[in-house]
């Protein structure tokens, strides 16, 4: 993951307010399950709304059970981001792919590297 993908999204979708945060638990399980950037990112961000609430960052946990609904069972499989229209960003760490899922449709994307998000991310808009 590069930085200046991280500072492109920032620029693009500034934050606007923290929602809450992410368990300590939870951040200890994904640190070695996920890149050390991305990892220092939802460390640092938490849960957080972006670009007039356009994007959140979300706890990976509560999205589990939404992904066992499309039939996404992979056992590295991460909700990082969603949009206001309920598209769902993930990471399948197993692939190494980063996903965005359109919930209304079932169309999906999918960008090799899990290391994509930022720049998938930066592609929406």
């Amino acid at each position: 993951m590069d930085d200046k993908e991280i500072a492109k999204f920032l620029e693009k979708f500034p934050r606007n307010k923290r929602l809450g945060s992410i368990s300590s638990e939870l951040l200890s399980s994904l640190e070695s399950q996920v890149s050390e950037e991305l990892y220092e990112f939802l460390k640092n961000e938490h849960r957080t709304v972006y670009g007039d609430n356009f994007f959140w960052t979300v706890n990976p946990e509560d999205y589990s059970e939404v992904l066992n609904y499309w039939g996404i069972k992979g056992k590295n499989c991460y909700v990082l981001m969603r949009s206001s229209f309920g598209s769902l960003v993930y990471v399948d760490m197993d692939a190494e792919e980063t996903i965005c899922l359109n919930v209304h449709n079932g169309t999906y994307g999918i960008l090799s590297g899990s290391k994509g998000i930022w720049f998938m991310m930066n592609l929406i808009l």
